[in-house]
């Protein structure tokens, strides 16, 4: 597909709805004994592919009018799947549903998908207990060898992901779950757990537990508290139904903050995007990159199910400077990264993104292929131990992208081939992962390019 560059975007614009946030809804409405309904529920990509994890795990449900209303059986296994079961454009919710589609003792279930997606899935899968994982062709086996045991542990630091999939576990089979961790915050299966009734206790514990005297005395010695969250769960604890409506989508309002941002004349407003401080670190970071502090507005906040949403303004930024990111700062912007390295490829000067240990060894190859894209645009592009170097440019060239079926590195595709200069070209693969995060995408761009 042939792409060219836009001139500029301007119009109100409802993205599809958040992907993690569905699939966490959709988990623990199964998990409930009643019907809960989810709404909006569109019909094509990750959304398709999660009613497919309900077949599989034999749990009715009946779509209507975009909602889904989901008659859950309660805190227990899911029936073995028959079928393979496809992956889809979220990492995050793949792995939660592959967790809970493997549940039960002796459940073994085959996961089929882009090879990009599996790789990612079995990188996230491995960090589990109870599990065994072999490749079997064009798919992935997973299969449950030892019951889950009750969670007590305490960790410096582990991923969001790992997480939630033991508390997922813990729910499933009604186990006790206590999980203490310095400098974290609620991911979305925590966030959403009060919305289905879940009694997930959460303390977090730093200066504001402190006296006076205690907070004079750490700064007298020049040290400061450990803050740390501690996450508890009881036994036998159940999700009860909910009716949940869904935030858009955070990773395409990314996508579009960063086209608007750099495009002359642009004016966009984003109706309701999910924009949890836990899990929308891209906005915070991008904000960096605008010295003025004007490119990203928000109102009409709501805290809604656990999750924040707001309408967002974004207009073009004048001032576009590089800036630096730590480890910690790029771990908050997660999967949304190579939207951030195509960001400081349009800054003025050098920006400095340090992924640390972020970027697991099983997806280094889509980091190369990320470069290799920006390097194709023009980009002086680095790479160290701990991360890259970019230095950026006012004007990007146009060639041919690749993101191997990636989605975030497919939208960072896309964003390169509507803001370079000419005419760029988008494979196949890519073309696909982004019909599946939002169909029709480029004929909306092309939509809003002509709004008046």
């Amino acid at each position: 597909m042939i792409v060219r560059r836009i001139k500029n975007l301007r119009g109100l614009l409802r993205l599809p709805p958040d992907r993690v946030q569905a699939a966490v809804s959709l988990i623990l409405a199964a998990l409930s004994e009643g019907r809960s309904e989810i709404s909006p529920w569109p019909l094509h990509g990750d959304f398709a592919y999660m009613l497919k994890w309900l077949e599989a795990a034999q749990i009715p449900c009946l779509h209507s009018d975009e909602i889904l209303m989901v008659d859950g059986l309660g805190p227990r296994p899911p029936a073995a799947p028959r079928d393979s079961v496809p992956v889809g454009t979220s990492p995050q919710a793949n792995l939660l549903g592959a967790v809970w589609l493997t549940s039960g003792v002796g459940s073994r279930v085959r996961f089929t998908g882009r090879p990009a997606r599996l790789i990612r899935l079995r990188a996230d899968l491995s960090a589990l207990p109870g599990l065994r994982l072999e490749e079997s062709g064009d798919g992935l086996v997973v299969e449950r060898v030892a019951p889950p045991e009750p969670v007590d542990r305490e960790l410096r630091r582990a991923s969001p992901a790992l997480r939630s999939s033991q508390l997922l576990c813990a729910l499933v089979h009604g186990l006790p779950f206590r999980w203490r961790e310095p400098y974290a915050a609620q991911d979305a299966l925590e966030n959403a757990c009060g919305a289905f009734g879940v009694p997930l206790e959460t303390v977090a514990v730093g200066m504001q537990e402190l006296d006076e005297y205690q907070k004079r005395m750490l700064r007298r010695t020049k040290q400061r508290p450990e803050r740390h969250v501690t996450w508890t769960l009881p036994a036998g604890a159940a999700p009860a139904p909910a009716k949940i409506s869904l935030f858009s989508d955070p990773s395409l309002a990314a996508f579009l903050a960063l086209l608007a941002s750099r495009l002359p004349e642009s004016s966009l407003e984003l109706e309701q995007v999910a924009v949890t401080p836990s899990r929308c670190g891209f906005f915070t970071a991008f904000s960096r990159f605008d010295k003025d502090h004007g490119l990203l507005r928000r109102s009409r906040e709501r805290d809604r199910h656990g999750e924040s949403g707001a309408n967002l303004y974004v207009s073009h930024a004048r001032e576009f400077r590089g800036a630096n990111f730590s480890a910690q700062q790029v771990r908050a912007v997660g999967d949304d990264f190579p939207l951030l390295a195509v960001s400081a490829a349009f800054a003025d000067g050098e920006s400095i993104l340090r992924h640390g240990e972020t970027r697991p060894k099983a997806i280094a190859p889509e980091l190369a292929c990320l470069l290799d894209d920006l390097r194709r645009a023009g980009v002086d592009a680095g790479q160290f131990d701990e991360g890259i170097v970019l230095r950026g440019r006012e004007e990007l060239d146009a060639d041919k992208f690749v993101s191997e079926g990636d989605a975030p590195l497919a939208l960072a595709c896309a964003a390169l081939a509507c803001l370079a200069q000419g005419r760029s070209e988008l494979d196949d693969p890519t073309l696909d992962a982004l019909e599946e995060l939002w169909p029709g995408w480029h004929a909306t761009l092309e939509g809003l390019n002509d709004a008046e």
